[in-house]
């Protein structure tokens, strides 16, 4: 028997596994971005057990109704995670620090069956960066890598990189040196120059995009709270 999206939360909490996949989808469907079960297994960094038990989960309150997973995607948005309001920044800190840990995995040999270029293009990891709180973890991952080591790294990625950095009350100015001079190295090569204009409007479509999701499930919610309102009403009528 399948849940109403607006039961499933406990059960949501019994799994933060599945709490966490429904999450991390939610975040990628920001920007259209469409995963694999491979990537998705890849970005949870969990095994394929673990996976096919979250999907168990998940199939037990969505059933054969595969509407009933956007419900549940609109639902968790209305619902705190770890504290945070959506968009979450500390989940957008989380994937920032796997892509970037794959990343690393990739250079290094260890990773055979999946390109860099498959990460960037579907998580858009630098604007999640960007999006992340100012933390010493990710700010440790940024300064131990090397932009060279992530192949396709582009110069929208590391505008949003730097963007990050010097948020930081105290910017970590050799980190930041690091990858602007990184940023000037790719411009000679390319024989181009950067323009900033274009990953800002890409950094605005993604914060309008937020802004959107929030507004919709704002009028679901309102939506859902009128019906309640309604089907009571109706019921303490009928007892009259």
């Amino acid at each position: 028997m399948s849940h109403s999206p607006f039961d499933a939360y406990p059960i949501l909490l019994q799994s933060c596994g599945l709490l966490h996949f429904l999450c991390l989808s939610v975040l990628l469907e920001l920007d259209n971005r469409s995963m694999t079960i491979r990537l998705i297994r890849l970005l949870l960094d969990v095994s394929w057990s673990d996976l096919r038990s979250i999907i168990s989960c998940l199939r037990s309150i969505i059933g054969e109704d595969e509407k009933r997973l956007a419900g549940l995607c609109d639902y968790i948005q209305d619902r705190p995670l770890a504290g945070e309001s959506f968009p979450w920044p500390s989940l957008s800190r989380d994937l920032a620090r796997r892509c970037i840990q794959i990343g690393k995995d990739i250079h290094a040999g260890k990773l055979e069956d999946v390109s860099w270029g498959e990460i960037q293009f579907h998580t858009n990891w630098a604007i999640h960066v960007r999006l992340s709180p100012c933390c010493n973890e990710l700010l440790h991952d940024i300064q131990s890598l090397h932009p060279s080591q992530l192949p396709q790294c582009n110069v929208e990625d590391i505008h949003h990189v730097l963007e990050w950095l010097q948020s930081f009350p105290d910017p970590p100015f050799e980190v930041i040196t690091c990858w602007a001079q990184h940023l000037v190295e790719i411009q000679v090569t390319n024989g181009r120059n950067f323009n900033p204009d274009n990953a800002e409007r890409a950094w605005k479509n993604h914060l309008d995009r937020v802004k959107k999701r929030r507004e919709i499930t704002i009028k679901l919610k309102r939506v859902s709270t009128n019906n309640m309102r309604d089907t009571m009403v109706a019921s303490v009528a009928g007892q009259i």
